[in-house]
């Protein structure tokens, strides 16, 4: 799977209410997905506009159409932005504390793996010196 827009739970429909005037997200589903896989936005209405929920981009900000696939399906987002994998029935609020613990967890495993690379090092370094201590001892010096 893709690090894109497409496959992340955050990409978002923006609708203004024609009686509160309102922006109302709503979450692009599977279907709507797989329309903008094969380029068709006809599930757009004029009056809403696709966005990052999370706020990494916004049509409403960029206005135009041109650059929709582009910014969908091709640019990658790996460690770019929030990305969190589309699971179908998610809320955003769900979806937003899942990212955040998975990108919490991820910074703790990289800090983990440092301090496990430290300890060996220690070690080593350890086993070295003892190394060297024998040596001294049984040569006298």
């Amino acid at each position: 799977m893709k690090n894109n827009c497409l496959n992340c739970h955050f990409l978002s429909r923006e609708s203004i209410g024609a009686s509160n005037r309102s922006p109302d997200s709503s979450l692009v589903t599977s279907q709507q997905r797989d329309q903008i896989e094969n380029e068709n936005y006809d599930f757009v209405p004029s009056y809403s506009s696709l966005k990052c929920y999370m706020g990494v981009w916004d049509e409403g900000v960029t206005p135009g159409t041109d650059h929709r696939t582009k910014t969908i399906s091709q640019i990658s987002r790996t460690g770019k932005c929030f990305f969190f994998p589309y699971q179908e029935g998610m809320l955003f609020q769900a979806a937003g504390i899942l990212q955040k613990r998975e990108q919490e967890n991820n910074s703790l495993r990289k800090s983990n793996w440092y301090t496990i690379i430290g300890l060996f090092l220690a070690t080593i370094a350890l086993i070295v010196n003892v190394f060297i201590g024998i040596i001294r001892l049984c040569s006298g010096q």
